[in-house]
């Protein structure tokens, strides 16, 4: 891929982030990868953005995941699940020697292909916000880890079923994670100011398509009908950050990603940001990282 934000990633395109991955046989809907060594890791440190919905979950060991701009620590036991679009990445770069990460990807179509709408099963605060983490009991992790291992198990398996049992088995972690965020979207809605929480939803939608255009707070505030001090308070209150952390952290990794992972001129990259020229690129890159566009590409 050549930067992530130019267009999401699909399952095909998966396959060449994860070695270790299991994707049925010629299959574009869904996979499993296993994320057990150094070289997987370094390749999900990098931000991206898949078209479908991704669930990460920790078997062993622990990791941080960071998901727009929330960052969650997954431990044994512990899920986060991706929503289509979401950015995401690993983090924490002090990891311990040895754990393991599956990462689950179904396509939006083999999502539509299961017999439940999804906004029936989700709550609406998960769907608003567009994250959730969910913690297994001993019990369910049981059940999750045996559906994980049947469906890798399948791709050593000489059968014309194989896809549709593997498919099978992702779909019953599916309805457990489903289940298990639908009961923590009631918990967290009694517990958070709903208005808040459906300005911050609206506020990051609106943010993913307009952040090339437009940097200033002021417009999202006028699009969201409120002022510019009301967007960041709420913002703060919410997620932690303000307005102009939150286009920051959109707009940086781009820029990071377009300078490590392509041959651009600085020139074009600051005309795709839709900076007004070079000079302003640079002088917004240097104040946000300490180095010049050059001087981190050079690094």
């Amino acid at each position: 891929m050549s930067s992530v934000f130019d267009s999401y990633a699909t399952i095909e395109e998966l396959k060449s982030i994860f070695p270790d991955i299991y994707s049925g046989q010629g299959s574009n809907s869904f996979c499993i990868a296993f994320v057990r060594d150094q070289q997987s890791l370094d390749k999900i440190m990098k931000p991206f953005s898949f078209s479908g919905f991704m669930t990460f979950y920790c078997i062993e060991g622990r990791a941080g995941i960071r998901v727009d701009r929330h960052e969650y620590d997954l431990q044994g036991g512990r899920s986060v699940i991706v929503f289509p679009g979401a950015v995401v990445n690993v983090c924490d770069e002090d990891l311990p020697a040895r754990y393991h990460l599956v990462v689950i990807a179904m396509s939006i179509d083999a999502i539509d292909q299961l017999p439940v709408d999804i906004k029936n099963v989700m709550h609406p605060e998960i769907l608003l916000n567009r994250r959730a983490v969910v913690s297994f009991d001993a019990e369910t992790e049981r059940v999750v880890r045996t559906q994980i291992s049947l469906a890798n198990t399948m791709s050593h398996i000489d059968t014309p079923f194989a896809d549709d049992i593997s498919r099978s088995m992702f779909s019953v972690v599916f309805f457990i994670l489903m289940s298990l965020i639908s009961k923590q979207g009631r918990d967290a809605l009694r517990d958070n100011n709903a208005k808040t929480l459906l300005l911050e939803s609206r506020f990051i939608r609106l943010l993913k398509d307009n952040y090339r255009e437009h940097r200033e707070i002021s417009f999202y505030a006028d699009s969201l009908g409120v002022s510019a001090n009301y967007l960041s308070q709420r913002l703060k209150i919410s997620s932690g950050f303000n307005a102009s952390q939150w286009i920051d952290s959109f707009l940086l990794p781009e820029a990071k990603n377009l300078l490590l992972m392509t041959t651009k001129p600085v020139s074009e990259i600051s005309d795709h940001l839709h900076f007004s020229g070079q000079a302003a690129f640079s002088k917004y890159f240097k104040e946000k990282t300490g180095m010049t566009p050059s001087e981190f590409r050079r690094r």
